[in-house]
């Protein structure tokens, strides 16, 4: 199980790629993982649990493609207002190479760069 701060440390990681970063993106970061966290927190009591990790991403993965956009747009349409900003977009992209980097261990031989650099 883990709290909001666990939830966000763990999503700051991936998207930062363990770099300590500091300003706009990481406060950009940390507002994303808040999101995820509201919406993976099915029961509302503060820890997302292996069960409603699994049920939340799940719903990310699976579905129809409209269900995808529209779970994507609306996590990172992180002010709410109905556009996702070319600011918001860049959140997702990085948020989307980070997991790509982490999950396929040759995808920075495939892309022919490294994540930082990317």
């Amino acid at each position: 199980s883990l709290n909001l701060k666990q939830f966000t440390d763990e999503l700051g990681g991936l998207v930062l790629g363990g770099v300590s970063h500091v300003g706009a993106r990481k406060c950009k970061v940390q507002l994303l993982g808040a999101r995820l966290f509201d919406m993976f927190d099915a029961d509302n009591n503060g820890v997302v649990d292996a069960t409603e990790l699994a049920a939340g991403l799940s719903i990310l993965s699976g579905g129809t493609k409209e269900d995808k956009l529209r779970a994507a747009f609306d996590v990172f349409d992180i002010d709410g207002d109905g556009y996702v900003t070319p600011e918001e977009m860049e959140t997702y992209l990085r948020s989307l190479f980070a997991m790509l980097y982490k999950t396929t261990p040759d995808a920075g031989r495939r892309i022919g760069m490294t994540y930082q650099r990317l």
